[in-house]
């Protein structure tokens, strides 16, 4: 149930609302520039929190908790991240 709602949340953030803001933001003789920085971006951020949850749940003798730790974690920093983005376009 957590994964599903974990995967929901993951395609929300990483989706159109980012190219939305991205490309909202930018000159449109920039936007092509600005979505090859935002697909770079995204991959190499997936790429490390992936190594990062691995790490949080193995650190833990018991894998299953230190998978749930690692989601707790995660969880957290995209309460963050909405936060941020939420301050950074009140006029959405």
């Amino acid at each position: 149930m957590f994964s599903v709602l974990f995967g929901f949340g993951i395609a929300v953030l990483l989706g159109a609302s980012l190219g939305y803001m991205m490309l909202g933001e930018t000159e449109p003789s920039q936007r092509a520039p600005a979505q090859a920085i935002l697909t770079i971006v995204i991959s190499d951020g997936q790429m490390i929190a992936a190594a990062m949850m691995a790490a949080v749940a193995m650190n833990q003798t018991d894998t299953t908790a230190g998978y749930a730790l690692a989601m707790l974690v995660t969880a957290v920093v995209m309460l963050v991240l909405l936060g941020t983005g939420i301050w950074l376009h009140p006029h959405i």
